[in-house]
């Protein structure tokens, strides 16, 4: 099956720092995210979203995350993960039950 690619949205800039402010992320970096995203069928976790409140999460420039920032980062993308893997296991199962049930209805098997 190969690797998956999934794309995370820039946490939030608390402050303008180095010429990057949450207006150049949430009107241009995200939408170009999007449509990446769209155009190769890759799932999106929006830490922009998620990540929430900075405080004492950021170092002072605002933009990049502190030691506690990085491991909010990492939580959010783990649960992200556990969650995308729950539901394929979940869809993978149901699609199985599915096709054995058509199977046996066709009488590919008998019980």
């Amino acid at each position: 099956e190969g690797p998956k690619i999934i794309l995370c949205t820039p946490i939030p800039a608390f402050k303008k720092s180095w010429g990057i402010n949450d207006e150049i992320i949430t009107k241009n970096i995200i939408p170009i995210q999007q449509q990446v995203a769209q155009e190769y069928n890759l799932q999106v976790i929006d830490l922009h979203s998620l990540f929430g409140d900075g405080k004492d999460t950021m170092l002072g420039d605002g933009i990049h995350p502190n030691d506690k920032g990085a491991q909010k980062m990492a939580k959010i993308i783990a649960d992200a993960i556990k969650l995308w893997t729950l539901i394929f296991e979940h869809w993978t199962l149901i699609s199985t039950v599915k096709a054995v049930d058509n199977c046996v209805e066709n009488s590919c098997i008998t019980c």
